[in-house]
């Protein structure tokens, strides 16, 4: 829907850069809110013919204690 919307795949990877910009910003303030939080490529997609990049996710987790796991909902 990206590419039909807004044109080439040039670019749509110049707002994949923008997404970059904002996960490192996420990063940084889940990290400065005593969470652990990292990005992780999640590889290319092609459009057009030609390969593009996607975003890269972001993983975090605020604490580690045992006790407050979730339980599983058993929809899984």
């Amino acid at each position: 829907m990206l590419a039909s919307s807004h044109g080439s795949p040039k670019l749509i990877n110049r707002y994949i850069d923008e997404v970059e910009k904002m996960a490192d910003w996420l990063v940084q303030q889940l990290t400065t809110l005593g969470a652990t939080a990292e990005k992780r490529d999640i590889g290319t997609h092609e459009l057009a013919g030609k390969q593009c990049k996607l975003p890269s996710v972001v993983i975090g987790q605020l604490g580690n204690d045992p006790k407050k796991v979730c339980p599983s909902s058993g929809n899984g």
